[in-house]
């Protein structure tokens, strides 16, 4: 059927515009034998549905390693494809999915950027400390590519905060540091240990309004949240753009309020 009629394996499933190569990549199953026959009968790999997902992206979300794999084998596939709804990279649904394995073997592609962000500045680093995996983010911080974004980071990093102590200007958070902010609301603390283990991430790092990731601690109520971010050297004397600190937003919360006024050993 398929050798008599070509474009059948490439026809269009109502309106979510699925093919049966999107189908077989994201099946329940090792669909190999499938997904070879298709593309040997001339499907398009790099084709996108009704939401802009190519049959690499459904593997990937679906969790589907063998499919995955054999679709990454395709020379012509194109791994820089985002989809049309959030801008989300195929690296990005497989750690929204929870897969290390699939985070691996997409970060095994050379020509793959685990940097890029979507519409809503999230990385795939994000992703994976949203999910609270370990293993994911620890497959992400090891990369190289991954390494020298975060070591030379953003130039226009910089805005000024209001600090009491004088001590000038606080970077921003940035789309990298999204990571902790999310994992902080999740309360992930193993993620947000490795994060900060190593000195690759700020503690003090604060956003367009002037809030650390020790002002959202307090903000969602994370207290054993808050006690990493000190441990790790947090300042609970930088005010928001409100003026306000850690501190003052802690009110009415005997717990926050104790461990924020422990005395601790400057940094």
């Amino acid at each position: 059927m398929l050798r008599r009629a070509p474009t059948a394996v490439d026809a269009r499933v109502d309106h979510t515009n699925l093919t049966p190569l999107m189908l077989a990549a994201a099946g329940s199953k090792k669909n190999t034998d499938i997904i070879r026959h298709l593309k040997d009968n001339g499907a398009q790999v790099n084709a996108q549905d009704n939401k802009g997902r190519t049959p690499v992206m459904h593997a990937a979300s679906a969790g589907r390693l063998f499919n995955l794999k054999f679709l990454l084998d395709e020379p012509s596939v194109d791994i820089s494809i985002r989809d049309g709804e959030e801008k989300t990279t195929a690296l990005m649904y497989a750690a929204e999915s929870g897969s290390a394995s699939g985070v691996e073997l997409l970060l095994a592609v050379p020509d793959i950027d685990p940097m890029l962000k979507d519409q809503n500045g999230w990385t795939a680093l994000t992703f994976a400390a949203w999910m609270g995996s370990l293993d994911m983010v620890e497959l992400l911080l090891e990369d190289p590519r991954v390494i020298m974004a975060l070591e030379h980071g953003p130039s226009d990093a910089m805005i000024s905060s209001s600090i009491p102590d004088g001590r000038g200007e606080t970077q921003r958070l940035t789309n990298t540091d999204f990571a902790l902010k999310v994992a902080c609301e999740r309360e992930h603390l193993g993620v947000i240990h490795r994060l900060l283990k190593d000195g690759r991430f700020d503690p003090n790092l604060c956003d367009d309004d002037g809030y650390t990731l020790l002002h959202y601690a307090v903000v969602y109520e994370r207290v054993e949240v808050a006690e990493v971010f000190l441990e790790y050297g947090a300042r609970t004397d930088i005010s928001n753009h409100s003026g306000k600190t850690a501190l003052d937003l802690a009110k009415g919360s005997e717990r926050m309020i104790k461990i924020l006024e422990e005395p601790r050993e400057k940094n």
